[in-house]
C-alpha cells in the first residue's frame, strides 16, 4: 500500500512531519512530568515570635497553638506542638515558641475573652470570639487549610504578626 500523501507535503516531506510529530509529542511529555521543588536543608533551631493584634478588647487571654502538620490544624489543639496562654494588655498579645526545630509551621491563634479554654460557638457552630492564623488568610466560609497558614521557620529567629478577626459582635 503507497503511503498517504497529504496535499500540503510532498513523499519526501513526510519524513519531516514524522520528525515534527515526534518533536511536539516529546515536549507535551515533558510538560506534563511534574517539576521537582527544591528541597531546604534545615537543621538547627529557631525562636518564633507571635505578636497578636486586633483584639476587641483586653478581657479573658490569647490562646496560640502552632502546629507542625494539617492534622488537626486549626482546632484540635491537643495536635498542635505546642500551644501557649498570653495576657492580653493594650488590646495586644506577643507569645515566644522557643528553640523549635526548623520546618514548616502554622499559628493559630483564639481570643478567649471569657477564659473557658475553648472557642464559644453559635448554634451554626460560627465562632463568637475572635481568631486569626499565620499569613492571614482570606478565607471564605469555614477555617482555613494548612498549606493557607504555613511558612518556613529557618535556622534564624522569626516574628509574625496576627491580626484578628471577629465575626460576631459582643453583645
Amino acid at each position: 500500500m503507497p503511503p498517504i500523501i497529504f496535499p500540503k507535503f510532498g513523499a519526501g516531506d513526510m519524513a519531516h512531519a514524522r520528525n515534527f510529530c515526534w518533536v511536539l509529542f516529546l515536549l507535551l511529555l515533558g510538560a506534563c512530568v511534574p517539576v521537582a521543588t527544591p528541597v531546604v536543608e534545615c537543621t538547627g533551631t529557631a525562636n518564633l515570635t507571635v505578636a497578636v493584634g486586633g483584639f476587641r478588647n483586653s478581657e479573658g487571654v490569647a490562646l496560640v497553638s502552632i502546629f507542625r502538620s494539617p492534622r488537626g490544624f486549626p482546632d484540635e489543639t491537643s495536635e498542635a506542638v505546642a500551644n501557649r496562654r498570653a495576657l492580653i494588655a493594650n488590646r495586644r498579645a506577643t507569645v515566644v515558641f522557643e528553640n523549635l526545630p526548623c520546618g514548616i509551621y502554622a499559628v493559630t491563634v483564639h481570643h478567649d475573652e471569657n477564659d473557658n479554654g475553648r472557642m464559644d460557638r453559635n448554634w451554626l457552630g460560627i465562632p463568637r470570639e475572635g481568631h486569626g492564623a499565620s499569613n492571614d488568610p482570606q478565607g471564605s466560609f469555614g477555617p482555613p487549610d494548612f498549606s493557607e497558614c504555613s511558612f518556613l521557620l529557618t535556622s534564624k529567629d522569626l516574628a509574625i504578626k496576627i491580626f484578628l478577626r471577629y465575626i460576631h459582635r459582643k453583645r
